[in-house]
């Protein structure tokens, strides 16, 4: 894996959130995906794209604030931190979150282990 391709990657990821893509969610997501969320909740890809889906997720503006990626054989962990604004389930959430992000090289680099909380 290479940096440049996370970096892509990852943007990917936030572009699909903002735009509550389900199909690049799904493509992005790995089947067995463990997500911490900042609330304390322990999201699966199917409960992830569920809340984008429902409309009890709706990412509306993040800016990527730093990113440090460390590569490793076949995966990278990505720490970043951002301003967040979103809802989620009817309250607002505005402020900054530290995501960290393992992907996981496969056919397609999908994302596999996560958290987010707030800084």
């Amino acid at each position: 894996m290479r940096e440049d391709k996370i970096i892509e990657l990852e943007e990917q990821l936030w572009r699909a959130m903002l735009d509550s893509d389900l199909k690049m969610l799904d493509a992005l997501l790995h089947e067995k995906l463990l997500f911490h969320a900042a609330n304390g909740m322990v999201v699966s890809k199917e409960g992830d794209i569920a809340a984008y889906e429902q409309g009890h997720m709706k990412v509306l503006e993040v800016g990527v604030v730093d990113r440090v990626i460390q590569l490793a054989d076949h995966s990278a962990v990505v720490s970043t931190n951002v301003k967040l604004r979103a809802v989620y389930m009817n309250e607002s959430i505005d402020g900054d979150f530290k995501f960290m992000r393992v992907w996981l090289q496969g056919v397609t680099p999908q994302v596999i282990a996560g958290s987010s909380h707030f800084v």
